[in-house]
């Protein structure tokens, strides 16, 4: 058995065995960008560094070494209570296969972190989870803490959202952004540049208009998901000669914390109502790479599936979680 305080029972020198898979890791240092290989933790890519892959010939799991040291249990300073680390998986207790960050209210299916009671239900993804204060924002200068005054209305300088509970704020200048964009990651890697990419903010979209490498739209004139587009202020853009830009939703879509699946048997599930039926189906859905030559046509938008994963139903495919129905004529 592993303590309580322990992340993981540790097999020989970087040979570990996780408590949440059942074959042992081994220690491993990359140095070059895969874009299939997603950590089964944060469900974040692998860019470079030491990650932990499972010694199983046929089994693709693989952790990046922060997430498979993540704490069995811990304290957060937007819970009273103990949070406990658990992982999303389809069953008794999670019909869906997924959890719904109470924070940052992005939806996963890896590692997250839960204190769950009959009145509420707070869930924590590994990101939001790993903010404390003070947070060394590496896009800020200045260490941010915790909003003094979370009543107040403040707007994210990032994605100019005013209705966002959870703010991180500096001491020293007016500095705001939300948990949702600052646990962006700050670097990341895209297939077609063999540099990094680091995250630029309103100022530098102002300065210098880019073009999206991945839609060929105006980073300027595009929006966040779900505001105007007028409103969006930040974008990643390799800053060696290339120049390359990428807009965050091209880059990581809009579940960036749904990983594909493994194996066939790796699906989360919706619960649909069927008007023929006159009721309510569990209907599952595999997540899979979107990396084919001809990008497949979404059921309900009816666009081209423009992000790197999308859902795959029985006979239907949907380009992101938002675009799944709940209701089927």
């Amino acid at each position: 058995m592993i303590d309580d305080g322990e992340p993981f029972k540790r097999i020989a020198d970087g040979i570990i065995l996780h408590p949440f898979h059942s074959h042992n890791l081994r220690l491993e240092i990359s140095r070059a960008y895969d874009e299939k290989k997603y950590c089964q933790g944060c469900a974040l890519p692998f860019y470079e560094g030491q990650s932990y892959s499972c010694m199983e010939m046929e089994c693709g799991f693989i952790l990046h070494e922060s997430c498979a040291s993540a704490p069995r249990m811990k304290r957060h300073p937007l819970h009273p209570h103990p949070l406990t680390l658990k992982v999303a998986i389809k069953g008794r207790d999670n019909a869906e296969g997924i959890f719904s960050c109470s924070v940052c209210f992005r939806q996963g299916n890896g590692f997250f972190y839960e204190h769950d009671t009959e009145e509420r239900n707070f869930q924590l993804d590994l990101r939001c989870a790993s903010i404390n204060e003070p947070f060394d924002y590496q896009a800020h200068k200045h260490p941010l803490f915790l909003a003094s005054n979370p009543d107040k209305i403040k707007k994210c300088l990032m994605c100019k959202n005013g209705r966002i509970t959870f703010l991180l704020e500096c001491m020293e200048c007016d500095y705001v952004i939300c948990f949702r964009c600052s646990t962006f990651p700050c670097k990341v890697r895209y297939k077609h540049d063999g540099h990094f990419l680091t995250i630029c903010d309103g100022e530098e979209v102002r300065d210098q208009p880019d073009w999206c490498e991945a839609c060929e739209v105006q980073i300027v004139e595009y929006g966040f998901p779900g505001l105007k587009r007028e409103n969006f202020k930040f974008f990643y853009k390799c800053n060696e000669y290339c120049c390359t830009a990428l807009h965050v939703e091209c880059l990581f879509g809009n579940d960036i914390y749904m990983k594909p699946g493994n194996t066939i048997k790796d699906c989360i599930a919706q619960c649909t109502y069927f008007s023929d039926f006159d009721g309510d189906k569990w209907v599952e859905y595999q997540i899979l790479l979107n990396n084919s030559v001809s990008r497949p046509f979404c059921s309900e938008c009816m666009g081209r599936c423009p992000f790197p994963i999308f859902f795959k139903g029985y006979n239907t495919i949907y380009c992101s979680w938002v675009c799944v129905p709940i209701d089927h004529d």
